[in-house]
């Protein structure tokens, strides 16, 4: 069978099985990039730091925590419960070349490459848990067409839409420090209300994970979990496609 890989359009034969043919099994990133591609993800394979999911060849961790996360439980503004990472890839140059189509050139396809792999690490790391999916801002959302955090959480069950985005941050993200990202993103979320006749969320008996695109200081999903904390959740975690190697300093 012939088919063509998802982000260079190259040729792949591929053999054939039932399982694919009925398509049992979802589509996966070793069966829709052609061979150069595959090769240039870089799975992340044991992680060094239990909190944020860094690759355990990232950086030396002090008792579980790498030394950022270790920064950020010392820092003021890191006090309370943290949100566990756990991501698929590193994010290297090709990622990002692919998180670029996939987002900003509006290839939502993309999206049904990975979201069999991340139900695959929901189900090891966070079992029983409810998927949320990071909601974009109403103008990022109308500009796209497509939530790719939505789309990439397809495959976890139980899922359900219990946030929402009451803010917007101004300026990229990637070019702000961590408090700098965690003043930004201060009140954009809130936990999603009910309404009139439907059932009742009964958040103390919840268990979260949130699913994004990508883990950088983890400022967007800390604040997040602090919002669900506050309603009474009893953990919150999260999965990501990629995961950021270098950080800016706490105090940047």
């Amino acid at each position: 069978m012939t088919t063509h890989c998802m982000y260079c359009d190259a040729r792949i034969e591929a053999e054939l099985s039932w399982a694919g043919l009925f398509g049992f099994c979802g589509v996966q990133a070793g069966a829709a990039f052609c061979a150069d591609c595959r090769g240039r993800l870089a799975p992340i394979g044991a992680v060094g730091c239990t909190l944020c999911g860094r690759p355990a060849d990232a950086e030396r961790a002090e008792g579980g925590s790498c030394r950022d996360c270790v920064r950020w439980e010392r820092a003021p503004s890191g006090r309370g419960k943290r949100v566990q990472n756990r991501s698929l890839y590193r994010y290297n140059g090709f990622m990002q070349e692919v998180l670029a189509q996939y987002k900003y050139r509006g290839d939502a396809a993309l999206a049904a490459v990975f979201a069999p792999e991340l139900a695959r690490l929901g189900r090891s790391f966070a079992r029983g848990y409810t998927a949320v999916p990071v909601p974009l801002a109403p103008d990022r959302l109308l500009e796209r067409g497509f939530n790719q955090a939505a789309l990439l959480a397809a495959g976890l069950r139980p899922r359900e839409d219990l946030l929402v985005r009451t803010g917007t941050t101004a300026g990229k993200q990637s070019k702000r420090g961590r408090n700098a990202r965690l003043a930004s993103v201060a009140g954009c979320f809130a936990a999603k209300a009910q309404a009139p006749g439907e059932e009742t969320v009964s958040w103390g008996e919840l268990k979260i994970v949130l699913v994004d695109d990508l883990y950088t200081t983890g400022a967007t999903l800390q604040s997040i979990g602090e919002v669900f904390y506050q309603k009474g959740v009893q953990d919150v975690r999260a999965l990501t496609l990629a995961r950021a190697g270098e950080v800016a300093d706490i105090d940047s």
